[in-house]
């Protein structure tokens, strides 16, 4: 099978699509995480250093890590209206996959349609300055800002967790803002790398590890709980078949 060209097919997608419609609003809400995820992808693994591993996470996911990473820039931040983007498409995205009657919204499928372009020329101006600077920044700042990285991965709403799984994720989130305030600790009162910063890198990766085990329950769980819903839908499509010819 041939490969994407580019994102902006996804956005070519979406401009087929009709926007009055139900159905097709949700369609679209697709094609926008396909743009935005893929282009989050490309500029993390081509500019930012990131491992191909990103591709398999949501914007959401994605746009606080690599943001997380530009902010070791000077004056760096991001507009109010650009950063908002990813966060707007992964929920209504999320909705779309967990609610098969969810109605999306018009008015940010068409606010992030419009800013898509000029999204995506900001962040790779963003993340060409990044590359610029990389090699001027100190083993210190790089063990940190991977901390802080994998910390932020960790931290996700117990609102986006289904199946039970919500209480294990304020379990980890606690865990998670523990961590930080240690990490500010450090970043604001020692200097180079000491022992504390180097085990506190450790827990980081173990709680973004932890982070990781419970979105591969929540898929096995919603994966088995499709295949049940799959069997019962033959299951009453014999039982119907078999009174209709019963019936006969």
């Amino acid at each position: 099978m041939p490969e994407r060209e580019s994102p902006s097919e996804s956005l070519d997608q979406f401009d087929n699509l009709d926007l009055d419609h139900m159905v097709q609003r949700r369609l679209a809400a697709y094609a926008l995480r396909d743009y935005y995820g893929a282009t989050l992808s490309e500029v993390g693994q081509n500019y930012l250093g990131f491992s191909p591993s990103i591709r398999k996470q949501g914007p959401k996911k994605q746009w606080n890590q690599i943001k997380t990473r530009l902010e070791v820039l000077d004056n760096f931040e991001a507009p109010d209206e650009l950063n908002s983007i990813p966060y707007k498409i992964n929920d209504i995205s999320n909705e779309v996959d967990h609610d098969f009657n969810y109605n999306p919204p018009r008015e940010p499928l068409q606010e992030a349609r419009r800013e898509a372009e000029n999204w995506r020329d900001w962040l790779l101006e963003q993340s060409t300055t990044y590359r610029a600077v990389e090699g001027e920044l100190d083993a210190r700042e790089t063990i940190i800002r991977i901390a802080r990285e994998s910390l932020q991965t960790a931290n996700q709403s117990p609102e986006e967790r289904y199946y039970g799984l919500e209480e294990e994720q304020n379990q980890l989130n606690d865990d998670v803002e523990e961590l930080l305030q240690r990490l500010d600790d450090i970043e604001s009162t020692t200097d180079g790398i000491t022992d504390e910063l180097v085990f506190l890198l450790s827990d980081a990766k173990e709680l973004e590890r932890w982070g990781e085990e419970i979105v591969v329950e929540e898929n096995d769980i919603a994966a088995h709980i499709h295949r049940d819903l799959q069997v019962e839908a033959h299951l009453e499509d014999w039982r119907v078949e078999r009174s209709s010819g019963d019936s006969s």
